[in-house]
C-alpha cells in the first residue's frame, strides 16, 4: 500500500469511526494499527482471520487494504451491522473452551490483537488453534497493549 493510499484509509476509517461513535478509540489505536498494517505488507488476496475483531476498526482497515477477512469473537452480534457492510463473517467462539469454528490450513494469517491479554487460562492450547488453521508458511500477528501483562 503506498503513503498516499494508506492516508486515504486510514481517513475512511476514521470517517467511519466517528459516525459509530467510536472516534477516540480509533485516534488512541491508529499507530498500532498502521504499524500491523505494514508488518503484514501487500494484501496479494491473503486470507486472515482476525481473533477477538470488537469494535472492528482494524476489520474496516485490512478490508479496505484488500485482505479477505474471517473472525472469530466472543459475541459477533455486538456488531453485526459493521461486519455485514464489510462482508466479513465473524463466527462465535469462546477461545478458552473450544476450537476456532473453522477448517485447517485456511488462513495466510491469524491476527490475535490486544486479546492474549484477557486470557485466564494458558495461552498455549489457543496458539495450537492458531498453527492448525494457518497454512504452510502463515504468519500469526499479536499485539498486546503491555508486555508486564503477560
Amino acid at each position: 500500500m503506498t503513503k498516499v493510499d494508506e492516508s486515504a484509509l486510514f481517513a475512511r476509517v476514521a470517517q467511519s469511526a466517528r459516525a459509530d461513535g467510536k472516534e477516540a478509540y480509533f485516534r488512541l489505536h491508529r499507530h498500532r494499527f498502521a504499524a500491523m498494517l505494514r508488518a503484514m505488507g501487500p494484501a496479494h488476496g491473503a486470507h486472515v482471520l482476525e481473533v477477538g475483531v470488537t469494535p472492528g476498526q482494524f476489520t474496516e482497515l485490512l478490508v479496505g487494504a484488500g485482505f479477505r477477512v474471517s473472525g472469530a469473537d466472543l459475541d459477533p452480534l455486538t456488531r453485526k451491522a459493521l461486519w455485514d457492510r464489510l462482508g466479513v463473517e465473524v463466527r462465535r467462539v469462546h477461545l478458552e473452551r473450544e476450537p476456532l469454528p473453522y477448517p485447517d490450513a485456511g488462513f495466510d494469517w491469524v491476527i490475535f490483537s490486544e486479546v492474549i491479554e484477557h486470557m485466564v487460562y494458558s495461552p498455549l492450547p489457543i496458539l495450537r488453534e492458531f498453527y492448525r488453521v494457518l497454512r504452510p508458511g502463515g504468519r500469526v500477528l499479536i499485539t498486546t497493549p503491555n508486555e508486564l501483562y503477560l
